[in-house]
């Protein structure tokens, strides 16, 4: 299942995707604990989750800073973290414009062991550090 921004499933249609789709509409803002319990809940029974750790979609096009959860979630619960690097959604989608026909390519990385990060003073920062840094590669951001 996926985490989706609430104020991205506030219409009939877009609810009605984020059902198919198994969208859980979150907003972080106002209950973020929640979020975080949904998130582990559907982990330990299993199911794959997907973040996105910067929380919202760019302004730019280009990766922004990413936000822990997700490396609390994978250290706290054991499981390792996929990254993976989105190309062409600014292009097909760009925040506060309209949807276009552009060509959107996801690329794999090796998954991340969080266990590695035990030793860390501060494991979840080393894991969203270690995180950004691959997204970066795979979505071909230089910035």
């Amino acid at each position: 299942f996926i985490h989706g921004y609430s104020d991205y499933w506030d219409n009939a249609f877009s609810r009605r995707l984020a059902k198919v789709c198994n969208i859980v509409a979150i907003d972080p803002n106002v209950n973020l604990i929640r979020a975080m319990q949904l998130g582990a809940m559907g982990l330990k029974y299993g199911r794959v989750l997907l973040i996105f750790p910067e929380g919202t979609r760019s302004i730019d096009g280009h990766v922004q800073e990413f936000k822990k959860g997700a490396a609390i979630l994978a250290f706290e619960l054991g499981v390792p973290i996929v990254p993976v690097g989105i190309r062409g959604t600014f292009e097909a989608w760009p925040r506060g414009g309209g949807f276009r026909f552009h060509p959107v390519e996801l690329h794999f990385g090796k998954p991340i062991d969080p266990k590695s990060f035990a030793q860390a003073s501060d494991p979840y920062g080393a894991i969203t550090n270690v995180l950004r840094k691959e997204v970066l590669m795979l979505s071909g951001d230089n910035l």
